[in-house]
């Protein structure tokens, strides 16, 4: 019988209470997971925080103003963003960024919680990286906006850090 008492390696937790109609009292439960982020022998690369920041979300936008034709399509920025630019925020929080663009400059379109999400479930496409968007029927409209959007960040961020898209 191995002893439960000293676990090998881990953190251990005592649990107490009713498992599968079993009384448990003091039970061990022993995390083995490795105490660093890093795969042995791989380099740990320091986090960069994405250029899209609230003030070149709203120049962008304002660039790209006439480009927008509703709703669906902040599902395609999300994803020019998300493939182009390194953000890393979920859907909320880019929606929380546009609302908060759209409080400042008054949009055409408004981007309210589930636009990004709805947009999604309708346009498959956008579950893939913009790269590969070209293999998939679509409106002229959205190369576009993809276009469009992507050159005015570029210009944006260019002209503050360097820092260009992603080819």
């Amino acid at each position: 019988m191995e002893n439960l008492e000293k676990p090998a390696s881990g953190s251990v937790t005592y649990i107490y209470g009713n498992i599968n109609n079993y009384n448990v009292y003091q039970a061990p439960v022993t995390n083995n997971a490795p105490t660093t982020n890093t795969i042995e022998g791989s380099e740990s690369k320091p986090h960069s925080a994405s250029p899209i920041t609230i003030p070149v979300l709203r120049d962008a936008l304002e660039a790209c103003r006439k480009y927008i034709w509703g709703q669906s399509a902040y599902g395609v920025i999300f994803s020019v963003v998300r493939d182009k630019f390194d953000y890393k925020e979920g859907m909320s929080q880019f929606e929380r960024n546009v609302q908060a663009v759209d409080a400042e400059v008054h949009l055409a379109f408004a981007c309210p919680e589930g636009t990004i999400a709805q947009a999604f479930y309708n346009n498959k496409f956008l579950k893939y990286n913009v790269d590969r968007w070209d293999e998939f029927k679509m409106l002229e409209r959205v190369p576009r906006l993809v276009n469009k959007f992507r050159e005015a960040v570029s210009r944006l961020i260019g002209s503050e850090s360097g820092i260009d898209a992603k080819e």
